[in-house]
């Protein structure tokens, strides 16, 4: 059963090979995701917007005026 994104991303900590926006929030920087279903960034991560039809993605880390990360801004494509 594929959960709802709350459910499925709730409690996994920011890093290297966490989907688009996880990864982007690691790095600092935009991350471009062509085929989630092949790329090691969404890896564990893949079936939850696969299985609504999203393809590809892409995030970029949300800084505030000091710099601190806030969040980040996906777009998903099918």
């Amino acid at each position: 059963m594929v959960r709802s994104r709350p459910q499925a991303i709730h409690g996994v900590e920011i890093g290297e090979a966490v989907g688009s926006c996880g990864t982007a929030a690691h790095r600092g920087e935009a991350v471009f995701v062509t085929d989630i279903a092949t790329d090691p960034l969404w890896g564990a991560f893949a079936e939850l917007p696969l299985a609504h039809g999203l393809l590809a993605c892409w995030s970029i880390p949300i800084r505030g005026a000091d710099r601190r990360l806030l969040g980040t801004f996906g777009n998903y494509y099918r």
